[in-house]
C-alpha cells in the first residue's frame, strides 16, 4: 500500500472516531450493571431501557462482549433482551415516514416485528464499533436491520436512512435508482447506513444528542440541482463532498448569469484547486455531469489520476459511472482545451475515450455535445437523453470549501496583477521606442551623417 492511500485510511478510520469517546462505552456499561433485576418499567420508557431495566448482567458479561464479540456468552434472559431490541428497532421503523407505504398510515405492517431477528449481542458489538471507528461492522448491523425491516430493494432502504438522516432530506423525493437495484450496488450508501445507524444508537441507546451526521450541502441557488441530488452525490461520495470541503458548494459558473461564452466557462474552472461538479440539463430534460477531484487545465492530451472522478446521472434515474478497473482500461479520465491554447486539438472540455472518440464531450458553442454508453475508460451507461445532444443549462460547482474559494481569489489577483504589470512594461518600451525613434531622431542625425563620411 502507497503512502498516499495509507494516509487516506488512516484519515477515514480518523473520521469515523470523531463525535464519540470512552465515556459512551462507559455510560452503557453503567447503564446494564446498575439497572434493578425487579424493577417494573413504565409504559412511558423506551422497549430497550425497559429491558435493561429488568434484567440484570454483570460487569463480566459486558466486558466480554466488549472485549470479544465473537464469543458465546450464556444469558438465560438472552430473549428478553432480542425481544426488546426487535421493538426498539420496529419503533425505528414507525418514525420514518418515507417507509410507510400508505402515507396516511405510517406504522409499518405488524409482520416486520415478527420478523426482526436481530440479536441483543449484535446490538452490543455495533455499539462498540461505534466507540472504536468499525464503520464495517455498522454497515453489516444496518443492513441486517434494513432486511430484518423488509426493506429489500435499495430506493427502499436510501429513502428509509433519508429520513432518518436530516429532516430537511426527507423532505425531497428521491429520482429512481433502477440501476442500482438492477446491479444491486449498495457500496455507495454504506457511509449513510453506517451514520445513520451511529446517530441513532447514540441517540437512543447511549443518550448522547451532540452526535449528529454531517450537515448537507445549505441550499444552493441551482437552476438544475434539485435537495434530492446534491443528498444522493454527497452520499455516494462523502469523502470528497461533505467531509473534505465542510459541506460548502460554491457555484462558479452559471449560463444563466455568466452568458454561454466558452472562455469565461473555461476561466470559471482554471485555478479552482478542489473537487468540482459540471452539472448539464440538456434540451430533452435529463440532468447530468461530471464530478472530478483533480484540478481542471489546459492541456495537449487526457491526463488526471481518476480518484474521485466519475460521470453521472440525477435525473430521470440516478447512476455513477466510476472509473474501469478491467484489464484493458485506459487513464483518460479529464480532457480540457480552447482556440487560445492548442488550435490543432479538439476545442472543449470532456471525459474518456479518444480525441476522436469521446466517450462524453461538450463542445465550445454547447451544441451537439457527445454522450456515448460504453468506453474503455468509465463504467457502461449512457448518461445524457440521446448520444448528440444540445445544452439547454449548464452549471459548474465547486466543492473543495472556503479554503478551495479563497486560493482561487488569490490566484486570480496574482494573475491580474501579473497582466497589468506587464501592460505597464509594454507601454514603457512603446513610449521610450517612439521618443527615440520620432522625437529625437533628428537630434542624433547629424552624428550618423558624420559617421558615414
Amino acid at each position: 500500500m502507497g503512502n498516499k492511500a495509507l494516509s487516506l485510511r488512516q484519515e477515514q478510520a480518523q473520521d469515523l472516531r470523531q463525535g464519540l469517546e470512552e465515556q459512551h462505552l462507559q455510560h452503557l456499561t453503567r447503564k446494564l450493571t446498575t439497572a434493578s433485576e425487579h424493577r417494573a418499567p413504565t409504559s412511558t420508557e423506551e422497549p430497550l431501557d425497559n429491558a435493561i431495566k429488568t434484567i440484570r448482567i454483570t460487569k463480566e458479561q459486558c466486558r466480554t462482549l466488549f472485549n470479544d464479540t465473537t464469543t458465546t456468552t450464556t444469558n438465560k434472559r438472552k430473549q428478553a433482551f432480542d425481544t426488546a431490541l426487535a421493538s426498539e428497532l420496529h419503533n425505528l421503523a414507525s418514525r420514518n415516514t418515507a417507509f410507510a407505504q400508505d402515507p396516511k398510515n405510517a406504522t409499518p405492517p405488524p409482520h416486520h416485528r415478527t420478523t426482526t431477528t436481530i440479536s441483543f449481542y449484535q446490538c452490543v458489538a455495533t455499539i462498540k464499533a461505534l466507540v472504536k471507528g468499525n464503520n464495517n461492522q455498522l454497515v453489516a448491523m444496518m443492513t441486517a436491520t434494513l432486511a430484518a425491516l423488509q426493506l429489500t430493494t435499495v430506493l427502499d432502504r436510501v429513502q428509509f436512512c433519508q429520513g432518518l438522516y436530516t429532516p430537511l432530506a426527507s423532505s425531497c423525493a428521491l429520482p429512481s435508482l433502477a440501476h442500482l437495484q438492477q446491479t444491486n450496488d449498495e457500496s455507495r450508501f454504506h457511509y449513510l447506513y453506517a451514520i445513520v445507524l451511529k446517530h441513532y444508537l447514540a441517540d437512543h441507546c447511549l443518550g448522547d444528542k451532540t452526535c449528529r451526521p454531517l450537515p448537507l450541502p445549505a441550499t444552493l441557488l441551482s437552476n438544475i440541482l434539485l435537495p434530492s441530488h446534491v443528498f444522493l452525490l454527497a452520499m455516494s461520495h462523502p469523502k470528497l463532498l461533505l467531509k473534505d470541503c465542510a459541506s460548502v458548494w460554491q457555484c462558479l459558473y452559471s449560463d444563466q448569469k455568466d452568458g454561454t461564452n466558452f472562455n469565461t466557462f473555461c476561466d470559471s474552472l482554471i485555478g479552482y484547486d478542489g473537487p468540482t461538479l459540471v452539472v448539464v440539463q440538456d434540451t430533452a430534460g435529463h440532468v447530468f455531469g461530471m464530478l472530478t477531484r483533480d484540478a481542471w487545465e489546459f492541456a495537449s492530451g487526457f491526463y488526471g489520476r481518476g480518484a474521485g472522478c466519475c460521470l453521472f446521472q440525477l435525473a430521470p434515474d440516478f447512476q455513477i459511472l466510476t472509473p474501469q478497473k478491467r484489464r484493458g482500461a485506459n487513464t483518460h479520465y479529464q480532457w480540457l482545451n480552447s482556440k487560445n491554447h492548442r488550435k490543432d486539438l479538439p476545442h472543449g472540455i470532456g471525459m474518456g475515450g479518444s480525441s476522436d472518440y469521446f466517450r462524453f464531450f461538450i463542445t465550445p458553442t454547447f451544441k451537439n455535445c457527445v454522450s456515448r454508453p460504453t468506453g474503455l475508460t468509465y463504467d457502461m451507461g449512457q448518461i445524457a437523453s440521446q448520444e448528440t445532444f444540445d445544452v439547454g443549462t449548464i452549471e459548474v460547482w465547486g466543492c473543495g470549501g472556503a479554503q478551495a474559494a479563497a486560493a482561487r481569489l488569490e490566484k486570480k489577483e496574482e494573475e491580474r496583477l501579473f497582466q497589468e504589470s506587464r501592460r505597464k512594461v509594454d507601454k514603457r518600451q512603446l513610449v521610450d521606442g517612439f521618443a527615440t525613434e520620432f522625437l529625437l531622431g533628428e537630434t542624433f542625425k547629424h552624428r550618423a551623417e558624420q559617421n558615414d563620411r
